[in-house]
């Protein structure tokens, strides 16, 4: 049953996808994107102005019709209530503070990114363009491909013993396997801790310490600034 309406979901994406109707936030957002790269003169910077004055105008009337657009563009197994939208609290003498958005959906960030794409022909379309400091170090890979690897790595990061809710460091250069290791770590519900590959060993292990991170991820060397 729950396969079924997986196929339903898939189902009623791809005919979004075929129809032409109202823009969404996203639709409009993409627009803004072509039109700041398809114009270079100053009135480019007053529309774009104009565009996201509107954005913030749009979510202060509407928080929820704003935020739920949005959300629709990415596959959800169970779709969230209203009731569930948006839940806070900032002040610690009213309880825990914490913040939830669509509390009660589930969704996957790595099946948006990669399998709902393979799902729909796109397998074999770039995922991801990859450019090292030497223009002549570079590579692409699908978007099968790439969910190849993260699912291999998820396996491996499951053979450790990590888990939904685990916090994970990654320490890595910015190459493929960075991607790969965030997308893995998502794919099976456990938390990414990115930290940045030029900081020290001690600033390193501050941040597994504070984070409580079940297990690093890190790359035998990183060249950077042209070495």
């Amino acid at each position: 049953e729950r396969e079924r309406e997986r196929e339903r979901e898939r189902e009623r994406e791809r005919r979004r996808e075929r129809e032409i109707g109202a823009p969404t936030c996203f639709d409009t957002l993409v627009c803004a994107e072509r039109m700041h790269t398809s114009s270079s003169s100053c009135s480019s910077f007053f529309q774009l102005l104009l565009f996201f004055s509107s954005l913030l105008l749009l979510v202060f009337l509407s928080q929820k019709g704003f935020w739920s657009d949005i959300a629709r563009e990415f596959h959800w197994q169970k779709p969230w209530t209203d009731a569930a939208f948006h839940k806070y609290n900032y002040h610690r003498t009213k309880g825990k503070v914490e913040i939830a958005w669509f509390a009660d959906g589930t969704t996957n960030i790595c099946y948006n990114c990669l399998d709902r794409h393979v799902a729909n022909g796109l397998g074999n379309q770039i995922a991801f363009y990859w450019e090292g400091n030497d223009p002549a170090s570079h590579s692409t890979i699908t978007y099968q491909e790439l969910l190849d690897r993260v699912c291999r790595f998820a396996n491996v990061l499951k053979s450790k013993g990590v888990k939904k809710g685990d916090p994970v460091a990654i320490y890595q250069p910015m190459i493929l396997d960075l991607v790969v290791a965030m997308l893995a770590t998502a794919r099976i519900g456990a938390i990414h801790s990115i930290v940045f590959g030029g900081f020290s060993a001690h600033a390193l292990s501050d941040r597994i310490t504070d984070s409580k991170c079940r297990v690093l991820i890190t790359a035998g060397e990183g060249k950077g600034g042209g070495g």
